[in-house]
């Protein structure tokens, strides 16, 4: 099923036609001149990085893998915007790094009006540093971000979220195999319909309105198609290796993935394989000294993914997300 909609009007059968703005003239690559820096900065985790494409590390800082992948090791919370619109998300990405080796494991749970991860997790210690992952696709205009909410990784609380018994000494990857083993991604508990791609899912708009995935399809309801319920999981092997730029010394970061449905374009439980990888770098924005304190790390290039463009039933099967920046 394409995600594509017919967005013309169609005519008799709508009685109420929507009422649009004339559209103001392009503001440029700029928000407000006084910000010009921080609007061009390789590390803006937003949509307006999209209009500075060309954007360089101009005050690069060496990173360190192993320092590199202490930063990621806990549990972070996700948050998700396409199109400017807010999806609800309950979604919970949990690493584990050993020196320059580790595991992941990511439950996203779309627009099911759930609380599981954060519920569960309870009174977790804080970060040492408070940071966010930003993820931004200039194509598709959609905004990831995950807010790390502990250095910890517990187990028992991803168990807790995901009904599925996990005892402490668990690893991530044991944990992904016995969350798909319980049929996670099968289960009507979970699953939010029992054939996707059917037409028989149904979204809840911000007004209350119930629309149908066949009447999104056919142009009723245009941008519901955001509302729809979905769920879907990757377990991740990752491997952090240096890297260079010019004299900057950075950090090269790969996802070997298993992603599973269910999505737009994938049946129930259905197994993806790919990967994820890009180039990392520190980057001070301002007096490098006063910034070592809010020092972002962002990718150079982009972050590309082979399959996770294909599962989650975009146009292309690989992805490429202009902007991957880790910062507080």
């Amino acid at each position: 099923m394409s995600r594509k909609l017919f967005l013309q009007c169609l005519g008799a059968l709508l009685i109420v036609a929507p009422l649009v703005a004339q559209q103001p003239a392009d503001a440029g690559d700029l928000d407000r001149e006084q910000f010009a820096k921080s609007a061009r900065s390789i590390a803006r985790p937003d949509l307006l990085a999209c209009r500075n494409l060309d954007a360089k590390i101009d005050q690069p800082r060496d990173l360190n893998p192993e320092e590199f992948g202490k930063s990621l090791t806990g549990v972070w919370l996700g948050r998700r915007t396409v199109h400017g619109i807010s999806i609800d998300m309950d979604t919970a990405f949990y690493i584990k790094m050993n020196g320059t080796k580790g595991m992941a494991v990511l439950i996203d749970r779309d627009n099911l009006k759930t609380n599981t991860f954060a519920k569960n997790l309870g009174r977790v210690r804080k970060p040492a540093a408070p940071l966010m992952m930003s993820y931004v696709n200039c194509r598709y205009q959609f905004v990831d971000q995950y807010v790390k909410v502990t250095d910890e990784v517990p187990m028992d609380a991803l168990g807790k979220a995901t009904g599925v018994k996990l005892a402490a000494t668990t690893n991530l990857k044991q944990a992904w195999e016995a969350i798909s083993k319980a049929g996670y991604f099968k289960n009507p508990k979970f699953v939010p319909t029992a054939k996707l791609g059917d037409g028989s899912r149904t979204a809840t708009l911000p007004t209350g309105t119930v629309t149908t995935e066949k009447r999104i399809a056919a142009g009723y309801d245009p941008g519901a198609e955001y509302y729809l319920p979905m769920v879907v999981g990757g377990y991740f092997d990752i491997s952090l290796t240096p890297v260079t730029s010019g004299q900057a010394r950075g950090v090269h970061m790969r996802f070997d993935a298993e992603y599973r449905g269910a999505g737009i374009n994938t049946g129930l439980d259905e197994l993806t394989f790919g990967f994820e990888e890009g180039d990392f770098f520190g980057q001070a924005i301002g007096d490098p000294a006063a910034a070592l304190a809010n020092d972002p790390v962002a990718h150079v290039g982009a972050w590309r993914t082979s399959s996770c463009g294909e599962k989650n039933g975009l146009a292309t099967p690989g992805m490429t997300f202009e902007r991957f920046v880790i910062a507080q």
